[in-house]
């Protein structure tokens, strides 16, 4: 599966690279976009902006904790015993409070009716902007991957020749790149 959006930009994995002509840049797009896709498998989301539509159990409870953050906008938020999600069940903006960052949805009094599939939320989440801890991560593992390809030798522990020895890093992406994206990742519930 594709990632749903490009964590990095090939100007910006070139500069970071110090590469200054074309002659890579088609190789370096696939580097970008299978790291791309590997970060958000790795934290378990998507980063890229898009309008879904989620189905919750009421449960009695004042708030929501939506799938996909951050959260852009709520375009239609409904609690509906009856599941037709009519005009009469929409909850206008003034009874609902967002915290986009958390992905969460807090109603400002009251808690949502309890039943199976009786809130529905049409919202917009995702990234305008990639953050720059993410991008730089991205980066990262494209330089990683870039340098043991230029090598030649994705692999290679430790070799020696006479008085030349070399050895490189086998972990799959580098430690620095981890740390950036650790405050992205979600946690399972």
């Amino acid at each position: 599966m594709a990632a749903s959006v490009q964590l990095t930009t090939l100007a910006e994995c070139k500069r970071y690279l110090q590469v200054d002509d074309a002659t890579h840049d088609a190789f370096l797009n696939t580097l970008i976009a299978a790291a791309s896709e590997a970060v958000e498998q790795y934290c378990g989301r998507e980063f890229g902006r898009k309008v879904r539509t989620e189905y919750y159990d009421g449960k009695g409870m004042e708030s929501l904790l939506l799938k996909v953050r951050p959260i852009i906008r709520i375009i239609d938020l409904y609690d509906d015993m009856n599941r037709a999600y009519e005009s009469a069940t929409r909850l206008s903006s003034d009874r609902f409070v967002t915290y986009p960052e958390e992905g969460l949805i807090r109603l400002a009094c009251g808690v949502f009716n309890p039943g199976l599939r009786n809130v529905r939320v049409t919202y917009e989440a995702g990234y305008l902007t990639v953050p720059a801890s993410l991008s730089q991560a991205v980066q990262l593992i494209v330089a990683s991957v870039w340098t043991r390809a230029r090598q030649g030798a994705d692999a290679l522990q430790s070799e020696s020749i006479g008085a030349y020895t070399v050895s490189y890093d086998t972990a799959d992406w580098p430690s620095q790149a981890r740390t950036l994206l650790s405050r992205f990742r979600e946690i399972p519930l």
